[in-house]
């Protein structure tokens, strides 16, 4: 399969997609615990630094700091109940204060991908100048 990725429209990124990547289990000394070090595949590698549309569950982390992200499944199902993968979360670097969202919230969000397989203090899929779109 061969894709050719250019430009500056926004791409829709599927969760097939964001599953492209493996995990293995790495002791972290600077944190004193086990982490789950991505491996992306090349096909997501692909779409790394693109401009992007993912649609999902919006996950409320900390309204006042403007923290959310973006889920494949709700959040009684998400990653942070332990019923999902690392591969099922997008930290959303939102470009404007969000108002009036609920968790569970199902929206689209424009951004540019980041892929992050060192650090500890974000998660692995990071959209950009992130934005909510109707």
């Amino acid at each position: 399969m061969s894709i050719s990725i250019s430009g500056s429209s926004q791409l829709d990124l599927s969760w097939d997609i964001l599953g492209d990547v493996n995990f293995e289990e790495q002791y972290l000394d600077e944190s004193d615990t086990y982490w789950l070090i991505p491996s992306f595949g090349d096909f997501i590698k692909l779409y790394e630094q693109q401009d992007v549309i993912v649609e999902g569950y919006l996950i409320v982390i900390d309204i006042d700091d403007n923290f959310f992200v973006l889920s494949k499944f709700p959040y009684a199902a998400c990653f942070f109940c332990g019923a999902a993968g690392p591969d099922s979360i997008v930290e959303l670097d939102l470009d404007q204060k969000l108002r009036g969202i609920q968790t569970d919230q199902r929206v689209r969000v424009k951004g540019r991908l980041q892929l992050n397989k060192s650090d500890i203090n974000h998660f692995n899929y990071i959209l950009s100048q992130a934005t909510v779109v109707e």
